[in-house]
């Protein structure tokens, strides 16, 4: 499997598969929207570029998390 698409399932911050992903307009990341609202909040940057970044930089990824969890269980 191709590794840059497996990345896209997790959230750059935490890792995990997020509940409720968010997209970056600017780079591309898949973000867990709690998270990186509150890295933005708190540094108004990207946590992965050090770019400036900001709310409305942000997307909502309508895949839903039943599609996240059945592409886990098929990786097992």
């Amino acid at each position: 499997p191709c590794s840059s698409f497996t990345m896209s399932f997790f959230c750059a911050l935490s890792g995990e598969p997020p509940q409720d992903p968010v997209v970056s307009t600017k780079n591309g990341h898949v973000y867990e929207r709690r998270l990186i609202l509150k890295y933005i909040n708190d540094n108004g940057t990207d946590p992965i570029t050090g770019d400036k970044l900001e709310e409305t930089d942000l997307v909502s990824v309508k895949a839903s998390t039943s599609y996240f969890s059945f592409w886990l269980l098929a990786q097992d």
